[in-house]
């Protein structure tokens, strides 16, 4: 019954280390290199202004701003020669910073990937700071994409709602991993630990008392009258 707690013990232990840790957030080098910086990596188009790097609220990001000459217009940069797998990420989110959001429609992240795009749901933005979340895996192909493995582009689109001016501002950027499945009856135990020739490992009852594990000299024995080892006999032993 012990060995069998025991097994079970290193299973479950096993088991919440790999899913601890595939809920971790890894380190997006990849956007944070794109989203970040002075954004010169970033190309305007249909009169789009150039995106720079600012301070909103003591927070560094980069700024994608212009005016809308309709009500639905629409202002999108790109960003290529990337190479990005995004294949085992479970969301993108974005920390962002909104001025103007009522000539705001919505916003729209697409990557790109051979000759095609995967294109993100359309958020709503509100004045102020938002957290845009983009699920790779439930993004819509635009085109014949390669694969969310073998990205080499982006694309942030800001659509319109009114004549104006609006910009929306990238002060920070996550990946999550997926989660992964691990069957707990396969995960490996830990190696059972080697113990020194001439010992041995106690782990049953002497009348009632329960030993711990203490090791002791294989040929040492108990005192004569049934008594168990006092705390100094554990270690040292009564040896015949």
């Amino acid at each position: 019954m012990m060995m069998n707690v025991r097994r079970s013990s290193g299973r479950l232990v096993a088991l919440m280390v790999v899913l601890l840790s595939s809920w971790s957030m890894v380190k997006a080098d990849g956007l944070e290199a794109v989203l970040g910086g002075d954004g010169k990596r970033w190309e305007g188009h249909e009169q789009s202004p150039a995106v720079v790097g600012v301070t909103v609220k003591e927070k560094q990001g980069l700024r994608f701003a212009g005016e809308f000459a309709k009500a639905d217009g629409r202002l999108y940069w790109d960003a290529g020669n990337l190479q990005m797998d995004v294949s085992k990420v479970a969301s993108i989110k974005l920390t962002v910073y909104v001025e103007n959001a009522a000539n705001l429609s919505y916003v729209n992240l697409y990557l790109r990937s051979g000759n095609g795009w995967f294109v993100g749901d359309s958020s709503e933005v509100v004045e102020g700071w938002n957290t845009l979340s983009v699920v790779p895996g439930s993004m819509r192909k635009e085109g014949n994409p390669d694969g969310l493995d073998k990205v080499q582009g982006m694309r942030f689109s800001l659509w319109g709602a009114n004549v104006g001016p609006a910009s929306v501002t990238v002060c920070g950027v996550k990946l999550q991993q997926e989660k992964v499945a691990v069957d707990a009856q396969n995960v490996p135990l830990p190696p059972k630990p080697v113990l020194p020739s001439g010992t041995s490992r106690l782990g049953r009852t002497t009348r009632g008392a329960i030993t711990l594990g203490l090791r002791v000299p294989t040929n040492c024995r108990r005192e004569r009258g049934g008594r168990s080892w006092t705390r100094s006999q554990r270690y040292e032993g009564i040896c015949a």
